[in-house]
């Protein structure tokens, strides 16, 4: 059985709006990344991760082992938070 990926079924800017409409309810960023750690929609990332974190090769290596981390949790159909390896918390939940 092959298996589909949420950019098949789900159009990425109807996602980002979505995200974007919640952001002022909750407070809280918000993120849909893939099983690679590609971010596919985002709001409300704070500043110093796409600014500093995601552009440094070893800060951003850390971003990719802290997702890679929560992604194995998040495969086993749990939700995960942890402090990622940069110093800011992070939480993982599996889309279905």
């Amino acid at each position: 059985m092959e298996s589909c990926q949420l950019t098949d079924l789900v159009s990425m800017d109807t996602l980002s709006r979505l995200l974007e409409s919640l952001y002022p309810v909750i407070g809280l960023p918000l993120e849909i990344v893939d099983a690679k750690g590609n971010v596919l929609a985002g709001v409300g990332q704070r500043e110093v991760c796409h600014f500093f974190h995601r552009v440094h090769p070893d800060t951003c290596q850390r971003c990719r082992e802290t997702y890679h981390s929560l992604l194995q949790n998040a495969h086993q159909e749990q939700i995960s938070m942890r402090r990622c390896l940069n110093g800011l918390m992070e939480v993982a939940a599996p889309v279905f």
